[in-house]
């Protein structure tokens, strides 16, 4: 697996430009805690306005001016055409807009001493004449379907939630089915949320990461969970899985096991004495086995 890199966040600085090393990828301010101060959300990057990872900071503004850390998250996948905003009620606004002209947004707010997911919208009108809203403060769920005056809405109300924090889920819409499963609990939807975090980083075997493949549901008990990939294609086989244990409400500890190996063509003689061949599996020739943990929506490797 690859480690994310180190965004450079100061701790505190006297201005904007003293707070990070990085390119930034967008600077929004607002008063994200309606304390009467301006504070400031980075985005930063290290690729220059492609496809890929950023990372984030929250930094709260002083009373006698300057900046102090709040919160930083590493390395969640960012559209290379996101607009971020802040509005006069301490909304955080996040819209990746995608190359087919739909867009997903996402809204955060700074309460219970955190920045939670409280709504959103998974725009697909451009391709498929819908969108669905959220809002994860009342759970409901409302379809349009259509456009223009022919428009239809239909409204749902969603099951148990998980904590749905900053940093703990891709800012991706078509990743998070898993939180409108009413029959996964909260502590299931979580774990599927560190699971599909991985998955958009891409860490491990393609097969694992796209999340069509199976084994993506969690089955666990006392705080123990599992997510698995077994595919067999082509010329080769891998089996990956990942063990979830629960240490506190903001810290697991995850065990990746992968082993792989080629596929290989053997003669086979039937009851009759015909000859066919037939593809099988050799013993695993490459596996590997590497414990990390996730800490308040941070990985932290070695």
């Amino acid at each position: 697996m690859a480690t994310a890199a180190n965004a450079q966040f100061k701790d505190k600085g006297k201005t904007i430009n003293d707070l990070c090393g990085h390119k930034i990828f967008a600077t929004v301010e607002g008063d994200l805690n309606k304390d009467g101060i301006n504070d400031v959300f980075f985005a930063a990057k290290d690729l220059d306005g492609s496809e890929g990872p950023a990372y984030y900071a929250f930094y709260f503004g002083e009373k006698n001016g300057g900046y102090t850390l709040i919160k930083h998250h590493y390395d969640m996948p960012l559209s290379k055409n996101a607009k971020i905003t802040i509005n006069d009620k301490g909304i955080l606004r996040i819209q990746n807009d995608l190359d087919n002209g739909n867009c997903d947004i996402f809204l955060f707010r700074y309460q219970n001493n955190g920045f939670y997911l409280i709504g959103g919208k998974k725009d697909r009108h451009k391709t498929e004449h819908y969108d669905f809203s959220h809002n994860f403060s009342t759970k409901k769920k409302i379809k349009t379907t259509g456009e223009g005056k022919n428009a239809t809405t239909e409204t749902t109300t969603m099951g148990e939630l998980p904590p749905l924090k900053f940093g703990w889920f891709p800012l991706n819409w078509d990743m998070l089915d898993y939180i409108f499963d009413d029959e996964l609990n909260a502590e299931s939807k979580t774990v599927m949320g560190i699971f599909r975090l991985l998955q958009s980083k891409e860490y491990m075997h393609w097969a694992f990461c796209d999340y069509e493949q199976g084994g993506i549901n969690p089955e666990g008990k006392n705080g123990e969970y599992s997510c698995f990939c077994d595919y067999t294609g082509g010329s080769y086989w891998v089996y990956e899985k990942l063990i979830f244990t629960k240490k506190s409400d903001t810290v697991w500890d995850i065990e990746y096991y992968s082993e792989g190996g080629e596929r290989v063509y053997e003669e086979y003689t039937d009851e009759d004495g015909e000859t066919y061949s037939g593809l099988n599996n050799e013993e695993a020739d490459d596996s590997s086995t590497e414990s990390f943990s996730f800490e308040d929506g941070v990985f932290v490797f070695g």
